[in-house]
């Protein structure tokens, strides 16, 4: 009997950049947190990218999630080591994906564009580089109510 390790990780507000392009890579690990029963049935289109900061083993370590807040994997330890600096920003990101047999392909962008998608400027999630500015209402200035007061 093969042991399944059930996590749940929580991953907040995803920040998504559908017009990057992306390249497909493999998410490792699905053996560690799904039976090979559940891996020929995987149906997934979205996933989340997590920064998991207590594995122990990798300290760039980047966990995939699904919508329903299961751990799946991860990133290869080279994939994780590019994208981790830029995940430490975020609390997610969501990318698309698909199953190929028993394997989940994660469709990821390219650090630098994923970098440049993020300039504080271009902000897509507020909680990443703090809130946004608040836009200007367009309300007479200097101008008093008509209502009399009392």
């Amino acid at each position: 009997m093969e042991t399944i390790k059930r996590h749940t990780v929580n991953y907040g507000k995803p920040a998504f950049f559908p017009k990057l392009k992306t390249t497909p890579r493999r998410c490792v690990g699905q053996g560690y947190y799904l039976s090979d029963r559940e891996r020929r049935e995987l149906q997934m289109h979205l996933a989340f990218l997590v920064r998991d900061k207590r594995n122990a083993a990798d300290p760039n370590a980047v966990a995939v999630i699904r919508d329903d807040f299961r751990k799946v994997g991860y990133l290869s330890e080279a994939q994780a080591k590019t994208l981790a600096p830029i995940l430490d920003g975020l609390e997610s990101l969501q990318v698309s994906c698909r199953v190929d047999g028993a394997r989940l392909w994660l469709d990821l962008p390219a650090p630098a564009l994923l970098k440049k998608a993020l300039k504080p400027n271009e902000v897509r999630h507020p909680a990443c580089w703090g809130s946004p500015k608040p836009t200007p209402v367009n309300e007479p200035s200097g101008r008093r109510s008509a209502r009399p007061s009392s």
